[in-house]
Protein backbone atom coordinates (compact mmCIF):
# COMPACT_ATOMS: atom_id res chain seq x y z
CA UNK A 1 0.00 0.00 0.00
CA UNK A 2 1.18 3.38 -1.17
CA UNK A 3 5.08 1.58 -1.95
CA UNK A 4 7.05 0.97 -4.83
CA UNK A 5 9.22 -1.90 -5.03
CA UNK A 6 12.03 -3.19 -7.25
CA UNK A 7 14.61 -5.90 -7.07
CA UNK A 8 18.13 -5.96 -7.83
CA UNK A 9 20.35 -8.37 -9.05
CA UNK A 10 24.12 -8.01 -8.91
CA UNK A 11 24.22 -8.28 -13.04
CA UNK A 12 28.18 -7.89 -13.44
CA UNK A 13 28.45 -10.39 -10.84
CA UNK A 14 31.08 -7.72 -8.77
CA UNK A 15 30.17 -9.09 -5.15
CA UNK A 16 29.14 -6.25 -3.51
CA UNK A 17 26.34 -4.24 -2.82
CA UNK A 18 28.11 -0.41 -2.84
CA UNK A 19 26.03 1.23 -5.43
CA UNK A 20 22.45 -0.64 -5.27
CA UNK A 21 19.84 1.09 -5.61
CA UNK A 22 17.30 1.58 -2.84
CA UNK A 23 14.59 -1.38 -3.77
CA UNK A 24 11.27 -0.03 -1.77
CA UNK A 25 10.15 3.52 -1.41
CA UNK A 26 7.29 5.33 -0.23
CA UNK A 27 4.78 6.73 -3.06
CA UNK A 28 5.72 10.52 -1.47
CA UNK A 29 9.20 9.67 -0.47
CA UNK A 30 11.95 10.83 -2.64
CA UNK A 31 15.24 8.48 -2.72
CA UNK A 32 18.56 10.49 -3.83
CA UNK A 33 20.12 8.22 -6.60
CA UNK A 34 23.89 6.63 -6.03
CA UNK A 35 26.54 8.53 -7.61
CA UNK A 36 29.50 6.48 -7.57
CA UNK A 37 32.57 8.46 -6.63
CA UNK A 38 34.85 9.59 -9.42
CA UNK A 39 37.98 7.45 -9.15
CA UNK A 40 41.03 9.55 -11.13
CA UNK A 41 44.49 7.74 -11.81
CA UNK A 42 47.45 9.05 -10.16
CA UNK A 43 50.62 7.50 -11.52
CA UNK A 44 53.39 6.58 -8.75
CA UNK A 45 56.00 9.26 -8.36
CA UNK A 46 59.03 8.05 -9.08
CA UNK A 47 62.05 9.29 -7.13
CA UNK A 48 65.11 10.08 -9.32
CA UNK A 49 68.61 9.13 -8.14
CA UNK A 50 71.57 10.65 -9.63
CA UNK A 51 74.29 8.62 -10.79
CA UNK A 52 77.05 8.12 -8.42
CA UNK A 53 80.45 9.47 -9.70
CA UNK A 54 83.68 7.67 -8.26
CA UNK A 55 87.37 8.85 -8.71
CA UNK A 56 89.65 6.15 -10.21
CA UNK A 57 91.13 5.49 -6.82
CA UNK A 58 87.51 4.49 -5.66
CA UNK A 59 86.93 2.39 -8.68
CA UNK A 60 86.00 -2.00 -7.89
CA UNK A 61 89.31 -3.97 -8.41
CA UNK A 62 89.01 -6.58 -11.15
CA UNK A 63 87.02 -9.82 -10.18
CA UNK A 64 89.67 -12.86 -9.85
CA UNK A 65 88.97 -16.13 -11.39
CA UNK A 66 87.62 -17.44 -7.50
CA UNK A 67 85.52 -14.71 -7.85
CA UNK A 68 83.76 -15.43 -10.64
CA UNK A 69 83.54 -19.50 -10.79
CA UNK A 70 83.49 -20.15 -6.76
CA UNK A 71 79.62 -21.94 -7.50
CA UNK A 72 80.67 -23.69 -10.03
CA UNK A 73 84.00 -24.93 -8.79
CA UNK A 74 82.29 -25.79 -5.71
CA UNK A 75 79.12 -27.46 -7.20
CA UNK A 76 81.74 -29.61 -9.34
CA UNK A 77 83.08 -30.86 -6.25
CA UNK A 78 80.45 -31.61 -4.41
CA UNK A 79 78.67 -33.33 -7.56
CA UNK A 80 82.25 -35.13 -7.49
CA UNK A 81 81.87 -36.25 -3.93
CA UNK A 82 78.04 -37.44 -4.21
CA UNK A 83 79.58 -40.33 -7.51
CA UNK A 84 82.34 -41.27 -5.41
CA UNK A 85 80.21 -42.12 -2.68
CA UNK A 86 77.53 -43.40 -5.04
CA UNK A 87 80.00 -45.61 -6.74
CA UNK A 88 81.41 -46.73 -3.16
CA UNK A 89 78.08 -47.49 -2.03
CA UNK A 90 77.35 -49.84 -5.28
CA UNK A 91 80.83 -51.73 -4.69
CA UNK A 92 80.09 -52.43 -1.03
CA UNK A 93 76.65 -53.69 -1.28
CA UNK A 94 76.79 -55.37 -4.66
CA UNK A 95 80.53 -57.08 -3.74
CA UNK A 96 80.21 -61.09 -2.48
CA UNK A 97 81.36 -62.31 0.36
CA UNK A 98 83.29 -65.05 -0.10
CA UNK A 99 82.17 -68.30 0.86
CA UNK A 100 84.24 -69.87 3.53
CA UNK A 101 83.98 -73.05 3.68
CA UNK A 102 85.77 -75.96 5.86
CA UNK A 103 86.27 -79.31 5.32
CA UNK A 104 87.56 -81.00 8.33
CA UNK A 105 87.54 -84.04 7.01
CA UNK A 106 90.48 -82.79 4.53
CA UNK A 107 92.06 -81.20 7.33
CA UNK A 108 91.80 -83.99 9.23
CA UNK A 109 93.27 -86.23 6.47
CA UNK A 110 95.79 -83.36 5.76
CA UNK A 111 97.28 -83.99 9.28
CA UNK A 112 97.63 -87.67 9.32
CA UNK A 113 99.65 -87.30 6.20
CA UNK A 114 101.71 -85.29 7.98
CA UNK A 115 101.82 -87.03 10.79
CA UNK A 116 102.86 -90.15 8.98
CA UNK A 117 105.57 -88.06 7.35
CA UNK A 118 106.73 -87.35 10.63
CA UNK A 119 106.17 -83.77 11.27
CA UNK A 120 105.65 -82.81 14.60
CA UNK A 121 102.28 -81.78 16.08
CA UNK A 122 104.08 -78.29 16.96
CA UNK A 123 105.07 -77.67 13.22
CA UNK A 124 101.57 -78.62 11.64
CA UNK A 125 100.31 -76.15 13.64
CA UNK A 126 102.74 -73.71 12.85
CA UNK A 127 102.14 -74.60 9.28
CA UNK A 128 98.46 -73.94 9.48
CA UNK A 129 98.78 -70.77 11.33
CA UNK A 130 100.99 -69.11 8.82
CA UNK A 131 99.45 -70.77 5.40
CA UNK A 132 96.01 -71.20 6.17
CA UNK A 133 92.75 -69.91 7.55
CA UNK A 134 92.32 -71.93 10.38
CA UNK A 135 92.06 -70.40 14.00
CA UNK A 136 94.48 -71.95 16.42
CA UNK A 137 91.09 -73.12 18.77
CA UNK A 138 89.90 -74.52 15.71
CA UNK A 139 93.39 -76.35 14.84
CA UNK A 140 93.38 -77.57 18.95
CA UNK A 141 90.12 -78.74 18.83
CA UNK A 142 90.88 -81.10 15.84
CA UNK A 143 93.69 -82.31 17.54
CA UNK A 144 92.04 -83.24 20.26
CA UNK A 145 89.08 -84.91 18.90
CA UNK A 146 91.56 -86.93 16.71
CA UNK A 147 93.47 -88.05 19.87
CA UNK A 148 90.10 -89.38 21.21
CA UNK A 149 88.93 -90.72 18.30
CA UNK A 150 86.02 -88.82 17.74
CA UNK A 151 84.30 -87.54 14.54
CA UNK A 152 85.57 -84.05 14.12
CA UNK A 153 81.84 -81.96 14.34
CA UNK A 154 83.15 -78.02 13.66
CA UNK A 155 80.42 -75.00 13.57
CA UNK A 156 80.20 -73.55 9.90
CA UNK A 157 82.14 -70.30 9.94
CA UNK A 158 79.78 -67.69 8.97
Amino acid sequence: MGKNTRICRDGRKCGTVISKPVESKGCQETVPEYVAPQQTYQPPVQQYEAPKVTSPDEQKPESTFWDQYSSWVMGGLTGLLFIVILVLSVLHFTKKSPQVTFNYDELKDWIKKERDAGTSDTDIEVILAQNTGWTKEEVEKIFSEMAAGQKVEMPKAS
